[in-house]
């Protein structure tokens, strides 16, 4: 199984609060699985005393571990929700942990885990979470939380006097989660995206921050680098352990173009989602350590009920296990540290990644240019929008021919050089400017894509609607192709179909998506 999703974080926004008991908190859980509409499973009478799993008729299985811990007063609970999706193949797993402390002071820890595995122990690729659990929600809601902060489903409003408080909490090091800063714009005072949904798609695993007036951000100029800053309406998500000379690409921003055109909800859900998998929580309970210490007590049985040789080997059992759950402790934290360092070093690709497009494009205005300050290129739409700019005299992207998948490949500055290989070496190649001996080879070396210059005639008749065009007043078909990735995941994956017009010396792309039809693939 593959997480996909996870949330947790303290009940109540203040400790002075007295938290809910283990049984109030699973009332919810019980709401949330039994009193679902598109989930139809009768609630058991002994709810939550399960002493056996639960098999529904659709196959959905329930299932609730106890742990009391009478030395360290501590009552521990967990339920875990499995189904098989009928579409996917994927069986999901859903487990929710619920532990009350009594010591030094009563608190309240919830967590969800979200896992995911394909079906008869199949291959297969998860995308990056694009909702989340609604017990979630309804948790925070009915509670209020913290991580060293207060946390809720709602959105915060950051008065501009509250500038100064405001930038101590991004640069504290004790802040554990996200922060999503929301600007004004400078004209009207306008929100150029809506706070209260970015607020209940990341309840539970970020901050959600809007400013009350344009008046915040010129005042954190007086606190903060202003390439940190978030101004006239954008948008930027600021990760844990900030600090105030970290590089700009750090902490993402987004524009007031790319949020007019983008589903920010969506693309912040898949960054702090995905992140969020490998948070560390000092002292976490998950329900893997349920079963691990309802093991050691069985262990401890056996100690206690054994002689002699059998009381030694289990003695060895409660050493050895003992010291697998300290390893287990240290590997976690590990992963922890590298998930951070990996959004480093994302940030850093995309630098990098920008300074080529820039460089690319100026060139592809001037080849005699030096690297101009042009607008960057994120997702597939965009590249597009820059080739049909930078090479009109050159290339034709048909209307109506870019497939819904194509917005989802997560390389869109490998499209562009690909359509920049296209206008370039081929145009020149088909034009008679410059010979190029072999082209696939050339365009792997160019932009990683491979070139493939025939199509199945039985295939293009087939799937006529995948290859074949209405150009010029006559049908054409596409018999040539670039591609990248060889999966069908579109994340990974993309496709390029086009042929050339000779009478307007102009590259013709008519399909931009997945793999295309083929005998094999219906």
């Amino acid at each position: 199984m593959q997480p996909t999703y996870f949330a947790s974080f303290l009940l109540c926004e203040r400790p002075e609060i007295a938290p809910p008991t283990v049984a109030e908190v699973l009332e919810h859980v019980a709401n949330w699985l039994f009193n679902n509409p598109h989930r139809k499973m009768a609630r058991p009478a002994d709810w939550p005393n399960l002493a056996e799993p639960l098999i529904f008729p659709n196959g959905e299985k329930i299932q609730l571990l106890r742990w009391q811990d009478e030395n360290e007063p501590r009552d521990v609970a967990a339920v875990r929700f499995e189904h098989l999706d009928e579409q996917s193949r994927l069986l999901w797993r859903t487990d929710c942990v619920v532990v009350r402390s009594e010591k030094p002071v009563p608190v309240v820890r919830f967590s969800i885990t979200v896992a995911a595995g394909g079906a008869n122990d199949r291959t297969f690729l998860l995308r990056p979470p694009s909702s989340r659990p609604r017990i979630v929600y309804t948790i925070m809601d009915r509670y209020g939380g913290r991580e060293e902060f207060p946390l809720k489903s709602k959105y915060f409003n950051i008065a501009a006097s509250e500038a100064e408080p405001f930038t101590g909490f991004l640069l504290n090091p004790q802040r554990s989660m996200p922060v999503v800063f929301i600007s004004r714009t400078n004209e009207d005072e306008a929100l150029l995206c809506d706070p209260a949904e970015l607020a209940s798609k990341l309840v539970g695993i970020a901050y959600v921050c809007v400013a009350d007036s344009v008046r915040l951000s010129w005042n954190l100029t007086e606190h903060i680098d202003n390439r940190l800053n978030a101004y006239d309406g954008t948008v930027r998500l600021y990760w844990p352990r900030m600090g105030a000379d970290d590089p700009p690409y750090r902490h993402r921003w987004w524009n007031a173009r790319q949020l007019s055109e983008r589903n920010i909800g969506g693309e912040l859900l898949r960054l702090i989602g995905t992140a969020s998998i490998t948070r560390y929580v000092r002292g976490l309970v998950r329900w893997e350590d349920i079963e691990r210490e309802n093991t050691r007590r069985t262990i401890h049985v056996l100690q206690n009920s054994a002689k002699n040789e059998s009381g030694k080997i289990s003695d060895e059992w409660l050493r050895q296990y003992e010291a697998d759950l300290g390893a287990l402790d240290t590997v976690r934290k590990e992963l922890a540290a590298a998930s951070e360092a990996l959004l480093e070093r994302e940030g850093e690709i995309r630098l990098w990644k920008n300074m080529y497009l820039q460089a690319q494009r100026s060139k592809a205005v001037d080849p005699d240019s030096q690297p101009a300050d042009v607008q960057g290129i994120e997702t597939t739409d965009e590249a597009i929008d820059a080739a049909r700019k930078d090479f009109a005299d050159r290339l034709e992207v048909l209307d109506g021919r870019v497939s819904k998948e194509a917005s989802q490949f997560e390389q869109p500055e490998l499209l562009y050089a690909a359509f920049n290989w296209l206008a370039t070496t081929y145009w020149n190649a088909r034009t008679g400017v410059e010979r190029c001996a072999d082209l696939d080879h050339s365009c792997r070396e160019s932009c990683q894509f491979r070139y493939n210059a025939h199509q199945s005639e039985i295939t293009m008749s087939t799937y006529a609607a995948d290859y074949e065009v209405t150009y010029g007043g006559a049908r054409v078909k596409l018999k040539e192709h670039i591609g990248y990735g060889v999966s069908t995941e579109p994340r990974h994956t993309i496709r390029v179909a086009f042929f050339f017009d000779e009478k307007a010396r102009k590259v013709v792309i008519g399909y931009v998506g997945q793999h295309q039809a083929t005998r094999k693939s219906n």
